[in-house]
């Protein structure tokens, strides 16, 4: 702590600079801040600042610079870093308020509107005040007494033990299954079918199907959990790998209702699992909820996305072990098959890739991600002309064909031509329309490695899910001994 001191301290409060001190650190050292970095250092530069009497250096575009290591050049309005870490940061404090079990005596708050942290004083319990000790009383008495005191502490043992076995039977009971109103069912039904079409269109109509299903049942949890599902649609539908605060905290309230009704079901416990783990990289939640997933109805979905979580921490036995279960429910899905073609690649089996992508194209001879998937294994097995080859075929409406173009030309070499390819989607920053990762991608395959590097930082910012795989993709493999990559690597809880 650089020269915080007593009298540097002036807000306008009772309470003392190392208070503020102490409640800092019990915060910081929590579980709920101890295991990611980034908002610990964040909400500790706002409170020391802050009380060096210094909060005029509260503000959004110093913040930038000091805490979060943006150039002197940059611009807030181009990159929201400190409006949406600031956001985390708010409901990550009320979430420790919410459940430490021993909270510090002062409270720090971060009000909505400014950077500037207030302190609160609250107000200790009441010390147990030692009783008189009683008047001697006659031996007989004493002994009467004696009798009723331990009758009444056998009535009260009993009372106890009758209270816990009508306690533990009420709690075991097995609640009568809600009976889901009909007209409900069939709006969830369309909702389903409309958010298939993955056009902004279709996504609002299910979000209405849903609204209304939830309005003709409000105990319907599965209405929910697919109003939360609509909304994670939509920043794909309209072309965004970025997700609004709005719409993430609206799927976390979905979700939570959901369980409220059913906790068991295990959509609402995966949903939550991938909200923690890419917007909050809060991988020990992510597990806790990946698990409670586990233990519902079987999913291949919760299957692949715990193999997933478990693949990006180097995991690589147990991913397998639920890559198999999530196959064996439905080994012809064409989702489960990309998924475990990602996963392949993940792991460095190439071959596997490329004979995956192949079945899937008996089944779908001209679907793009598996034409591409094929010509990804070429370009890792370093064969980009039969990448380049195999490209040919592709749909050119297929969002990543460039750079699948831009990567085979820079496996073969050929730096100017890929470069070339990704030039416009960089000058189109922070609106490149397309996940960040493939510019990293292709710089990482020319041996660029500060851009590599920065480009990585921005999909971190914007909380892509693809920057995740970070610790394990194979194109990132040759940047381990990079300063920079070890550092991202460490701020994203994947160093």
């Amino acid at each position: 702590m650089d020269n915080v001191s007593q009298t540097s301290f002036n807000q306008s409060t009772e309470v003392s600079a190392a208070a503020v001190l102490a409640a800092l650190e019990q915060i910081v050292n929590s579980p709920e801040f101890g295991r990611i970095e980034r908002p610990a250092r964040f909400l500790r530069h706002l409170v020391e600042t802050a009380l060096r009497g210094e909060t005029h250096r509260l503000k959004e575009s110093v913040l930038g610079i000091e805490v979060f290591g943006r150039p002197a050049s940059w611009d807030p309005r181009l990159d929201a870093i400190v409006r949406q870490e600031a956001a985390r940061l708010r409901k990550r404090l009320s979430r420790y308020y919410e459940t430490v079990k021993s909270p510090p005596l002062t409270r720090i708050e971060i009000p909505v509107g400014t950077y500037v942290p207030v302190f609160r004083g609250v107000a200790q319990r009441d010390e147990p005040v030692a009783a008189p000790a009683p008047a001697e009383t006659p031996p007989s008495i004493r002994l009467t007494r004696s009798r009723r005191r331990v009758y009444a502490a056998a009535a009260s043992v009993l009372l106890l033990i009758a209270a816990s076995v009508v306690t533990w039977i009420w709690t075991h009971r097995t609640p009568a299954p809600h009976k889901v109103n009909p007209v409900a069912h069939d709006f969830v039904v369309k909702g389903r079918f409309d958010l298939q079409e993955g056009t902004t269109g279709g996504v609002k109509r299910a979000e209405a199907d849903f609204q209304q299903a939830i309005d003709a049942d409000p105990n319907y949890a599965a209405a929910y959990i697919e109003l939360a599902k609509a909304r994670l649609a939509e920043a794909p539908a309209r072309g965004s790998t970025f997700r609004t605060e709005q719409e993430r905290d609206s799927v976390e309230e979905l979700s939570r209702k959901a369980l409220q009704l059913d906790p068991n079901l295990s959509d609402a416990h995966a949903l939550l699992a991938g909200l923690a783990m890419q917007y909050e990289w809060d991988w020990s939640t992510a597990e806790r909820e990946f698990r409670l997933a586990l233990r519902g109805d079987p999913s291949a979905k919760v299957e692949f996305a715990y193999a997933f979580f478990l693949l990006f921490h180097r995991r690589f036995a147990e991913a397998d072990e639920h890559l198999s279960r999530a196959q064996e429910m439905n080994p012809f899905d064409t989702a489960n098959m990309l998924d475990l073609s990602q996963a392949r690649y993940l792991e460095g089996r190439f071959a596997e890739v490329r004979e995956i992508s192949q079945r899937l194209l008996a089944l779908h001879p001209t679907l793009p991600a598996a034409q591409a998937s094929v010509a990804g294994s070429y370009i890792w097995d370093g064969r980009p002309q039969l990448a380049l080859t195999a490209l040919d075929k592709v749909d050119k409406s297929f969002p990543a064909l460039p750079f699948y173009r831009a990567m085979a030309h820079a496996r073969a070499g050929q730096r100017e031509e890929a470069l070339a390819i990704i030039r416009p989607y960089e000058e189109r920053y922070p609106n490149s329309g397309v996940a960040l990762q493939w510019i990293a991608k292709v710089y990482a395959l020319v041996g660029d490695e500060p851009n590599t590097v920065k480009w990585l930082e921005r999909s971190a910012d914007q909380r892509e899910w693809q920057v995740l795989t970070v610790a394990v993709n194979p194109v990132f493999a040759p940047m381990e001994n990079s300063t920079g990559f070890r550092a991202l690597k460490r701020r994203m809880g994947l160093g």
